[in-house]
């Protein structure tokens, strides 16, 4: 079998497939918009728009990123980095198509202000692996672990407040952000503690390489504590009892080496607990309605 054909089997093989998804960052996109619709819901605040303004803003921010490939991920995450090389007109394909969507999205609905802040934002977040006045943001020593994070929060709280239709008090909203943002954070610095020895040889200085494995661990479990007891702060006890459960599974489960694999289905599938506590947690009424009179 000569070496073109080999290739296109491996692509249209499901397993091929499925490393393609998570190269792209279909999957981690599908999950940051799943996160922040359950998010606006529990502020209840909903639009579809808004969702698709997520999901294309995620793809187009992370397929930059790849764009060059950072030398840590060699070690990092090298099947990712294989699959990342040979999607490259694809991932082309998939940033045009979400920058489209984040600029007509705004447009069609006549938000000049949410566009506005769009092309800001999608600037703002270029600038973590594009260098800007010469500089990376994520080359910023530290800032790289709070900079994703952060942005995604504020990007998931940002269009209900310019639309001014969050009815909740000032701490209410604090509580709400920092719970998003703890397990944003959370996710972003279990990712970084796998990149620890690939981030030390690139001299990429993320909050683990400057804490140490040991300190990291030990942050990770004070956040891991701080969701749930925001989540009851919240008065969302289903969202608390599931991520007790979730945290702690992937807190345990860390404890033995994980495959790349472990990490892009199990630690970016935290991303989509919220949306599926909400889910689990309507269902039953929805369902229980259809029977009513």
């Amino acid at each position: 079998m000569n070496t073109t054909a080999a290739k296109s089997n491996r692509i249209a093989s499901p397993r091929g497939w499925v490393a393609s998804i998570h190269a792209l960052y279909l999957y981690g996109a599908l999950g940051l918009a799943s996160f922040g619709w359950a998010f606006c819901h529990k502020l209840g605040f909903n639009r579809i728009s808004t969702l698709l303004l997520w999901f294309a803003g995620a793809i187009l921010i992370y397929n930059i990123d790849r764009l060059r490939p950072d030398s840590a991920d060699a070690v990092n995450t090298p099947a990712r980095l294989a699959s990342s090389s040979r999607l490259q007109r694809v991932s082309m394909a998939l940033m045009l198509a979400s920058a489209l969507v984040l600029l007509l999205v705004p447009i069609i609905l006549g938000e000049w202000l949410l566009l506005f802040l769009v092309i800001a934002g999608a600037i703002i977040c270029a600038g973590y692996s594009v260098k800007i006045f010469g500089l990376r943001f994520k080359d910023i020593p530290v800032l790289k672990t709070f900079f994703v994070p952060t942005l995604i929060a504020a990007a998931f709280l940002g269009v209900p407040l310019i639309k001014a239709q969050l009815q909740f008090s000032p701490l209410h909203l604090l509580l709400g952000l920092a719970w998003a943002w703890c397990i944003l954070f959370f996710n972003m610095l279990l990712c970084d503690l796998r990149d620890l020895e690939g981030d030390r040889a690139a001299g990429t200085v993320s909050l683990p390489v400057y804490l140490g494995k040991t300190a990291t661990q030990r942050l990770l479990l004070l956040v891991g504590v701080a969701i749930p007891v925001l989540a009851f702060l919240l008065s969302w006890p289903w969202q608390a009892v599931a991520s007790t459960v979730y945290l702690a599974g992937l807190l345990i489960a860390l404890r033995t080496p994980r495959s790349e694999a472990f990490y892009e289905w199990w630690v970016e599938g935290l991303l989509f607990l919220p949306a599926l506590v909400e889910a689990a947690r309507e269902l039953p009424t929805m369902a229980w309605g259809t029977f009513l009179p």
